[in-house]
């Protein structure tokens, strides 16, 4: 059950607002912006944990826990295979992992760690910019509860995959292609 009620700053009772309202009758090109409206307001999105799935190629399913406040740009994560643990804080530029400082730099476009991306969407390589693997066709659709984005590889375009914005959570929830997977389940609000 989602809750849409969270604890302000002051210790007060406030209603988080949903972004994403009302998606029937839209367009393709009106859901496409408004999913990708959601994500470029990603710091919007309020403190959550959630269990992480990720998968490389045929590699095996890698699984996380993880704690996120977009707004502070910061981020615990657990890899539970294999005990790893990293802390980020976008706003110091400091990342650690395993207890050690790990070198971030402050002009790096995506310093944390992949299968946070989600959480920060304008990090996830498909945008088209220089340096990323994949871009937006500007193909949507709704899948459920989800937005499904489109992918294309920038060389490759045999290479397709999706990325899925959740309506009811205002978030990005699943990127999918032949490359990775990554999806966030369990969400819950903190």
């Amino acid at each position: 059950m989602e809750h849409n009620w969270i604890m302000d700053g002051y210790f007060r009772l406030v209603q988080r607002p949903q972004r994403l309202r009302n998606l029937e009758g839209l367009s393709e090109s009106g859901l496409f912006a408004a999913a990708v409206s959601v994500m470029l307001g990603w710091r919007e999105t309020f403190p959550f944990q959630a269990a992480v799935e990720r998968q490389f190629g045929g590699d095996p399913v890698s699984h996380f826990t993880m704690k996120v406040d977009p707004g502070l740009m910061r981020y615990e994560l657990h890899n539970l295979d294999t005990g790893d643990f990293e802390t980020y804080d976008g706003w110091a530029h400091e990342k650690i992992f395993n207890g050690k400082p790990q070198a971030c730099s402050v002009r790096s476009v995506s310093p944390e760690a992949f299968v946070t991306r989600l959480a920060f969407p304008t990090s996830l390589g498909v945008w088209g910019r220089p340096g990323d693997n994949y871009t937006l066709t500007g193909g949507a659709t709704i899948e459920g509860d989800l937005i499904r984005l489109d992918l294309v590889h920038i060389t490759e375009k045999a290479l397709q995959g999706a990325l899925y914005v959740s309506a009811p959570l205002s978030m990005a929830v699943k990127m999918d292609t032949p490359n990775i997977s990554v999806s966030y389940n369990s969400i819950c609000w903190i």
